[in-house]
């Protein structure tokens, strides 16, 4: 296994595609059918579907976070990020997006404004100055129904393309698609490279997600 350069300069060694789903297809689509087929990681990546993420970039004309980041309970935006000293300019996101995707810039400002408007006491006579609305239409796969069973593993296996890793959040990580799972991909590929442990423990389940059922005591 090996990778060709642009200037035809080859280099031989294992190679790990840290990429999303979508880019190793297309990349698929280059490799010989048969060598394609023999591998069974990639049979199931059609079949994934894609989640858009929104990220709003809100600059105000006066501090309105004093939080470093908040997660909230109600939207539309779920997540808020101060990103400058002050806490003038905010960063919020929204997750599996998909109702925002035909929602005007304008209209959608105007809401996050007033949410972070109503969140702040500091931020009550704020005024939204710019704002910048970005959608990844492809940002994660969607964890829905059985979707593990089309989620790869990192090393080839048996009949596998030998020297070639996987590295993403839609690999099997054993996580859904966060930014987390992704960081757990690279690990488990660099399990699969040196045949060594590189995977952290999880962090111990505290008792707030127990007492809501949520992970086995």
């Amino acid at each position: 296994m090996g990778v060709k350069l642009r200037g035809g300069e080859e280099v031989r060694g294992g190679v790990v595609l840290a990429t999303n789903h979508h880019a190793v297809q297309r990349w698929m689509d280059q490799v010989p059918t048969e060598l394609a087929e023999r591998d069974g990681r990639f049979g199931g990546l059609e079949k994934l579907e894609s989640v858009p993420i929104l990220g709003a970039h809100l600059w105000f004309d006066r501090p309105v976070m004093r939080q470093a980041a908040v997660a909230l309970v109600e939207g539309p935006l779920q997540w808020l990020f101060k990103k400058d000293a002050e806490g003038r300019v905010v960063h919020g996101v929204i997750s599996a997006a998909r109702a925002w995707l035909n929602v005007p810039k304008e209209e959608a400002l105007g809401q996050f404004e007033k949410q972070v408007r109503g969140l702040f006491a500091a931020g009550r006579e704020a005024k939204l100055a710019r704002g910048v609305v970005v959608i990844e239409k492809r940002a994660t796969f969607a964890p829905g129904p059985a979707v593990d069973a089309l989620r790869p593993e990192q090393g080839p296996g048996a009949g596998g393309i030998k020297g070639l890793y996987l590295a993403g959040d839609y690999t099997k990580t054993g996580w859904p698609a966060t930014m987390e799972g992704a960081v757990r991909s690279g690990y488990l590929a660099a399990e699969a490279v040196a045949g060594g442990r590189f995977l952290v423990d999880d962090l111990p389940v505290e008792w707030p997600a127990r007492m809501m059922g949520l992970a086995r005591r």
